[in-house]
């Protein structure tokens, strides 16, 4: 049991890296084209 649950931690983590880097580079983007 725990280790599923170790595994639906990492999942999470790693769709909430993916999804920060995503809205980061959206952002630098936007960013770039109001410059």
């Amino acid at each position: 049991m725990p280790e599923a649950v170790n595994k639906i931690q990492h999942a999470a983590v790693r769709m909430n890296c993916i999804c920060l880097v995503a809205s980061g580079y959206s952002l630098k983007s936007a960013g770039a084209v109001i410059e």
